[in-house]
């Protein structure tokens, strides 16, 4: 992969002239769109497999949306995070199949994804390493999360009601992943925190 990056960054930026800085960021911006590609198709793929398409895809939108903003843990390597969000999406669509034949895993569902929707709302955003927030920002994104919070809780709530079942477990599944994100990554930042004032 490494050399195929290189060889798009080439041929996109040129040899002359070459400079460094503009090379490493063309090649971080390439590698970020490849394995957004990838795992989107990888995340396809899962949800046809195990013959929950249309949720899956439902529960990645509502996801990706709102833990743009909120934040949460991030993995240290981008193939740990890749294996870690695959991973997730299994769960997630196998919880959500699961729910269709127990009732009672619906009822956590709801319990879980009340207890997430108080986690994000009060704790977001967490920000990480990759990507720190100043105190503008965090402002912002906290305000967007909450709106994108609110809407998607209340779109749950009314398709429930409105006899689609479905729809409002994929994204209360969304939600209670952005909010185990969230507390870990919470969690992760006070730890480090804790440990970074002991050595100091």
């Amino acid at each position: 992969m490494e050399k195929l990056l290189n060889n798009i960054t080439a041929y996109l930026y040129g040899n002359d002239n070459y400079d460094e800085n503009t090379k490493e960021v063309i090649y971080y911006g390439l590698e970020i769109l490849i394995l957004k590609i990838v795992f989107w198709i990888t995340a396809a793929l899962i949800g046809l497999f195990i013959g929950m398409f249309f949720e899956n895809l439902i529960y990645m939108v509502f996801f990706v949306l709102l833990r743009s903003y909120a934040g949460g843990y991030h993995s240290k390597s981008r193939l740990k995070c890749f294996v870690l969000s695959t991973l997730t999406i299994i769960l997630s669509i196998c919880v959500h199949k699961i729910s269709n034949i127990f009732d009672i895993v619906t009822v956590f569902l709801v319990i879980f994804g009340t207890i997430s929707f108080v986690i994000v709302f009060l704790l977001s955003p967490i920000d990480s390493k990759n990507k720190e927030l100043d105190n503008d920002e965090v402002i912002i994104f906290r305000k967007k999360a909450r709106i994108i919070l609110c809407s998607e809780t209340i779109l749950a709530i009314i398709t429930y009601i409105f006899g689609l079942p479905s729809i409002s477990k994929s994204i209360m599944l969304a939600i209670v992943t952005v909010g185990t994100l969230v507390i870990v990554g919470y969690i992760n930042q006070k730890t480090t925190r804790i440990f970074s004032n002991k050595n100091q």
